[in-house]
């Protein structure tokens, strides 16, 4: 089996890395070593090493490959964003061939479209539960390491606000009060509140109230939920730390104007824990394309 992992952040390194552990795997990445300059064979078979600088060269010696592992985050306005450049979506359709597996994330329709006509079996990372609840750990563990970077006090006596109530809230949430902090959640559904508030949470129902009273406010709601009024009501001293993706919980440009300090934090886990959410890409890739776990290869340097 020939396997392609594309651009990406380090923890396409480390997938590749754990896939290329497994016997009868071949895996080549494009766009991941240290100037970007084009495929990489980094284990097995007998093709040899390839540098081409586009994948269209690639794609014209090359007769397709079984697997191809996009980003996390696959595409930003067409582009494939490698750690050195950027790859058009549209050059890897001669990377496919019918039957290939493509594994990617928050592809456009169009772009979907278009690895179906072309045979492709594509598979969403977001659709992966377990991969989901692995990437809301890794990124509540750099979450806390941001605020204990960032914050004039201990986060254990600190008190945390959650906006939202979603796999990340409450993997958040359940870290912090570990830590020691004091944690308080508000949602927008009162279902939520109800349940948060039955994991030993404090529920606060009324979002202008909660603000008010926090150190630090963590986000992980990707709508504008706080206007000028909400972004009033914080205390002084307090900041927020957005999780969620575009357009965030407010709006940056406003807060600067309002001289509210925040930081927005993407992709945690592949600046903070890369190894551990490669690694956790790649027994995604494993489970569904029904790999061997216990080949004899596992475990050997690589």
């Amino acid at each position: 089996m020939n396997i392609l992992v594309i651009g990406g952040d380090s923890r396409q390194i480390y997938c590749a890395g754990r896939l290329a552990l497994i016997e009868d795997v071949n895996v080549f990445t494009l766009g991941l070593d240290e100037d970007g300059s084009g495929l990489k064979q980094i284990k097995g078979g007998s093709k040899g090493s390839f540098w081409e600088t586009s994948p269209m060269n690639i794609a014209s010696s090359f007769p397709g490959f079984d697997a191809v592992i996009l980003p996390y985050l696959s595409t930003k306005d067409s582009l494939i964003v490698s750690k050195r450049s950027v790859i058009p979506f549209s050059e890897i359709k001669g990377l496919i061939k019918p039957g290939t597996a493509v594994f990617a994330g928050r592809l456009t329709e169009g772009e979907t479209g278009l690895l179906v006509e072309l045979g492709a079996k594509v598979y969403d990372w977001f659709s992966d539960e377990r991969l989901t609840l692995s990437n809301s750990r890794l990124t509540a563990e750099g979450a806390a390491q941001i605020i204990i970077r960032r914050s004039k006090r201990s986060l254990g006596g600190s008190k945390l606000l959650i906006l939202g109530w979603g796999r990340l809230a409450r993997e958040c949430s359940e870290l912090f009060l570990r830590i020691g902090a004091g944690v308080s959640v508000w949602a927008r559904r009162s279902e939520s509140l109800k349940d948060a508030e039955k994991s030993g949470y404090t529920a606060i129902p009324e979002l202008m109230s909660a603000l008010s009273d926090a150190d630090i406010v963590v986000s992980t709601v990707p709508a504008r939920i706080l206007g000028e009024a909400e972004l009033s009501s914080l205390k002084k001293d307090s900041w927020i730390l957005e999780l969620a993706s575009s357009p965030y919980s407010f709006d940056p440009s406003l807060a600067r104007l309002m001289g509210i300090c925040y930081s927005i934090e993407p992709g945690i886990p592949g600046r903070f824990t890369p190894e551990s959410a490669g690694a956790a890409m790649a027994e995604s890739v494993i489970s569904r394309l029904g790999l061997d776990l216990n080949s004899p290869d596992e475990g050997r340097e690589h």
